[in-house]
């Protein structure tokens, strides 16, 4: 395919100047014919600066239009980038859709093609033009390279807050832009006459420049960034700029880490966990705003209830130990000595149990005292996959075969990164003199361990000690050198003189364990925290996998990872079976299945009253929330029949209870729309009004239904399937004949389907023989949580039988205006009607209607309703 870029001719040509004619010709796609006059040439024809407004596919000309005299930039670009006028037409069309914006958008007012220009080199024949009102200003790019100590917090918060609403209104109009950067964004200057009188003064303003590359939002494209990660590109930037003054950095300390949390979350691949409603993104960037009214001063500043929502914004392990609660539902399952893979929806506190059964956590300060050591039978060391491994690793999911080929490297580097951890967890604690002695632990046992390590590695040149620390601090500190060579070596492609075998860290560990004869007891379990396939491939996690699952005695792994996340194979195609090698901890599930409803009141409250404790607030769960004015399920469905959803039902303790399904950060975001509304204060006592804890509850429930059709892949094949699902769940209760038990009659709640396999069969298996893609999208729907996989039960049917259990997320319940506890369940007869659910779910809603609604459900041996 030919090249659509500049030629070097091209650059070469323009870098002179040109030179160009002083008329430009423009042909329009239906015939037409257009003269404009071409600004800033001199005498020999040559325009000063085009060379700086010139990119790889194309460049800019000021011109005039001589009947009018406005000034217009005309874009050119190759001709065979756009194939004919066809695509001239498309990219206007597309363009005319953001006209409604305003000047948040330059947006070409016409297109045509002008002919090739006299002296030019002679690999372009022809140009494509577009036609664009000329904006005064320059580029953000410009402005960062010439001019950085311009860039101040205000004017960063001006940028985001146009950027981010440039993104959204794309989106709305089904468009990305696909090119967002700080060359096509361009700052113009705003008159002063026009903000006279207000207190709101802008001094610039952001427009969007260059919609060339405009796509359908749906449009698979190889760029590796999507518009919102550009937007996180685009505002680290502005970081950067600004923390390099360092009179701002000093004084904006808390803006700098706000806005640096900003982007981290934009570029999260499962935005819904930390943005759940459209106004999310924006709403904190006004949050971030309002800290520049009231800088934090220099001390650290007072954590707020909500902060840190997700466990990885917790850099203060202290702090992370105060928030933690004990009551998590599934902690046991988790915290014994056993190999462990813990999964459950994103948000759901994998990341914050893990760091709490590291030991690390518990060593936060020099004077930790022991207890930990009574409270977890073992010395959790915590490796983050997200930020210590995903970097390295995660480009070799594109090509099996190199990975294969780079295998013994990618092991040598997670032995290197499992042995680093290994002795700072080792330098903590002997650091720690209480936990040190309660296990027996010496110097000069950590020494001798090092020798025994330093026999597998190969001769280096060893860090200088520039301070007083442990010898183990400073052994990991070596290691860390070497990981990183062997991380530039495999990204670069550099062959390895050496490589650890498979085996290296069960010696290590099994030395360690001569050595100190406490660690005989007392095993290292490495916790492997987000060790899923969007992170660690799953061919490298096939690599990794005979060291994870090496049925060790001195030692263990523990896992989190999302629903299909983990690729139980060996790159031998080995299988690691379940129940053998490890116990599987499903938090959904347990929550729906397991877990009593006080248990789940009690966690709620005890994860609210803690933050609210370590804010500073005077008010607690209790008496800013309280109990619901229907704790019964029964109660709130009959509510909600009755009232046609018109009153304040969704509120109180038991109703945030009930709406939980492991995802605790979907919980915090309901409880912190609720303050928003109610402008609850440090100081507030009165519990929020039922119609604000209503409003919360539907709103942020609204948010996650919509977030659905946005989700990679098949985003709107599984909005279709939730909309009908909950539209028929909707109209059985409302509208249904009610079920009848014991003489009392309730209001049909099928928020769950269930389905009788007679015959051994994985359901994955079978249904990517009935369509294409049907097994990928059912994967995607438990995997993104929009049902919970309760995990097969035994048949109703025969002893041989195996049930199929799905129920819909409960957060996901409000948003269709139902009760928020399953009674019942859909029974579907075959896989036939399983797959059409997923293939075409309006008709499985019309058969499911037509079976359930008019007539009294048939499946009343099902237990009873909770």
């Amino acid at each position: 395919m030919q090249s659509t870029d500049l030629s070097d001719a091209d650059k070469e040509w323009l870098r002179r100047g040109g030179p160009f004619p002083d008329l430009l010709q423009l042909t329009t796609p239906s015939g037409g014919r257009l003269i404009y006059e071409v600004e800033g040439r001199n005498a020999q024809g040559l325009v000063v600066g085009v060379a700086e407004r010139a990119g790889r596919k194309g460049f800019v000309l000021f011109v005039r239009d001589p009947e009018s005299y406005a000034s217009f930039a005309a874009k050119l670009c190759l001709l065979r980038d756009y194939g004919d006028e066809n695509g001239l037409r498309q990219e206007l069309r597309y363009a005319s859709r953001l006209t409604e914006a305003g000047d948040l958008f330059a947006v070409p007012i016409l297109a045509g093609v002008v002919p090739r220009f006299y002296g030019q080199p002679n690999t372009a024949p022809h140009w494509a033009c577009f036609i664009v009102p000329r904006i005064a200003g320059r580029t953000l790019s410009s402005w960062l390279s010439l001019e950085p100590d311009k860039i101040t917090p205000d004017l960063s918060c001006e940028i985001a807050r146009r950027l981010i609403a440039a993104t959204h209104f794309l989106a709305s109009r089904g468009l990305k832009h696909d090119d967002l950067h700080t060359g096509n964004l361009m700052l113009r200057p705003i008159d002063p006459a026009l903000y006279r009188g207000s207190g709101d003064r802008v001094d610039y303003a952001l427009t969007v420049i260059d919609t060339g590359s405009l796509k359908p939002a749906d449009e698979a494209t190889q760029k590796p960034h999507d518009d919102w990660s550009r937007v996180a590109k685009v505002l680290a930037e502005l970081h950067n700029a600004i923390f390099r003054n360092r009179v701002l950095a000093s004084r904006y300390r808390k803006f700098l880490d706000m806005l640096a949390v900003l982007c981290s979350d934009l570029i999260e691949p499962d935005k819904s966990r930390v943005f759940p409603h459209e106004n999310s993104i924006g709403d904190r960037v006004e949050a971030i705003q309002r800290e520049l009214r009231f800088p934090a001063p220099l001390s650290t500043p007072r954590f707020e209830p909500f902060d840190a929502i997700s466990a990885e914004h917790l850099a203060n392990d202290r702090l992370l130990l105060d928030l933690f609660v004990k009551a998590l539902p599934w902690m046991e399952g988790v915290r014994t000595a056993r190999p462990t893979v813990l999964t459950g929806p994103r948000g759901c506190g994998k990341s914050m149990l893990m760091r709490y059964l590291a030991a690390r956590t518990h060593l936060a300060t020099p004077d930790t005292k022991a207890d930990f050591l009574d409270d977890i039978p073992f010395l959790g060391v915590y490796v983050s996959c997200s930020s210590d491994l995903q970097a390295d690793v995660l480009w070799l999911g594109r090509d099996t075969s190199i990975a294969l080929e780079k295998g013994a490297q990618v092991c040598t580097l997670f032995s290197l990164l499992l042995a680093r951890e290994t002795f700072r967890l080792l330098d903590q604690l002997l650091h720690a003199q209480t936990a040190a002695d309660r296990l027996n632990l010496t110097t000069s046992q950590v020494s001798q361990l090092i020798e025994f390590c330093k026999e597998y590695l190969p001769s280096y040149q060893p860090l200088p000690r520039l301070r007083v620390s442990s010898v183990a601090g400073d052994f990991a500190e070596e290691l860390d050198q070497l990981r990183r060579e062997v991380s530039r070596q495999l990204a670069t492609g550099v062959p390895s003189s050496w490589s650890l075998p498979q085996g290296f860290i069960r010696d290590v560990v099994r030395h360690a364990a001569k050595l100190i004869p406490s660690l005989e007891q007392r095993p290292f379990v490495y916790l492997l925290d987000d060790y899923t396939s969007h992170r660690i491939p799953p061919v490298v996690q096939q690599l990794l996998n005979p060291i994870v699952f090496s049925r060790q005695a001195e030692f263990l792994f523990k896992i989190s990872c999302e629903k299909y996340g983990f690729d139980a194979q060996t790159h031998d195609g080995l299988h690691i079976d379940e129940n053998r090698e490890f116990e599987r901890t499903d938090a959904g599930s347990y929550v729906l299945v397991v877990a009593k409803d006080e248990e789940k009141r009690e966690f709620i409250t005890q994860l609210l009253d803690a933050r609210l404790k370590e804010a500073g607030y005077h008010g607690r769960a209790e008496t800013l929330i309280g109990r619901s004015s229907f704790p019964r399920d029964t109660d709130l469905a009959r509510q909600i029949r009755e009232s046609r959803g018109r009153s304040h039902h969704y509120n109180g303790l038991d109703v945030l209870a009930n709406l939980w399904s492991g995802d605790i950060s979907t919980i915090l975001h309901m409880v912190q729309a609720m303050f928003h509304r109610a402008a609850v204060r440090r100081e507030s006592a009165e519990r929020i009004a039922d119609k604000y804890q209503h409003e919360a509850i539907r709103s942020v429930s609204l948010g996650l239904q919509n977030q659905v059709q946005h989700y990679h892949p098949h985003g709107d094949a599984m909005y279709r399937v939730l909309m009908e699902f909950g539209a028929l769940a909707s109209l059985l209760l409302n509208e249904g004949e009610e079920d009848e038990r014991d003489g009392a009659k309730t209001p049909q709640r099928k928020y769950r389907l269930e389905m009788t396999k007679r015959e051994s069969y994985e359901l994955m298996d079978r249904l990517s023989g009935l369509g294409s893609g049907l097994d990928s999208l059912a994967k995607e729907l438990l995997r993104r949580t929009v049902f919970v996989d309760l995990g097969p039960s035994r048949g109703k049917e025969s002893r041989a039988s195996e049930t199929v259990r799905w129920e819909l997320r409960p957060s996901l319940l409000p948003s269709f205006g139902l009760s928020l506890v399953r009674h019942h369940y859909l029974d579907v007869k075959s896989l036939e009607e399983f797959a059409l659910l997923l293939e075409k779910p309006s008709q499985f809603r019309a058969l499911f209607q037509k079976r359930y609604s008019s007539t009294r459900a048939a499946d009343l041996f099902d237990g009873p309703a909770r």
